[in-house]
């Protein structure tokens, strides 16, 4: 399943930019709207953006993903945390899996997270650029 329907908008978060950048277009192609950007600038884009979904790499450590997925809850609790790592299940994201399960694995398995999320109308979000963030 695809986006191209709903206006959804994806923030991946990790250490690595090349890996971030990649993701984003994994969902863009998928017809997400998507944004990198450092586990630093989380909180600041949480603020700024209402993400549908925010992503969490693998290359954050077990702490990092805890206090992520702690923060969007306090500060975006109707965003829906995936952590893309085989040791996350623990961490308190909507999803957890392990990102070598591969691209196509990580979109299905998000679209059917998604199934759940009431449907919105649209809010110009597709029209932003998606990686800005991630390239300072």
């Amino acid at each position: 399943m695809t986006a191209h329907d709903r206006d959804i908008s994806v923030l991946l978060v990790g250490t690595e930019p090349s890996l971030r950048d990649t993701y984003a277009l994994l969902f863009e192609h998928a017809g997400y709207t998507a944004q990198a950007a450092e586990l630093e600038q989380l909180e600041t884009a949480v603020k700024a953006t209402a993400f549908t979904i925010i992503v969490f790499d693998h290359t954050l450590s077990e702490s990092q993903r805890k206090t992520a997925v702690e923060t969007v809850r306090r500060l975006a609790p109707d965003s829906k945390t995936v952590a893309l790592h085989s040791s996350a299940k623990d961490c308190g994201a909507d999803l957890s899996m392990d990102s070598r399960e591969g691209p196509v694995e990580i979109l299905v398995r998000v679209a059917a997270m998604l199934e759940s999320v009431p449907r919105k109308p649209a809010t110009g979000v597709a029209e932003r650029s998606g990686r800005a963030a991630s390239k300072q």
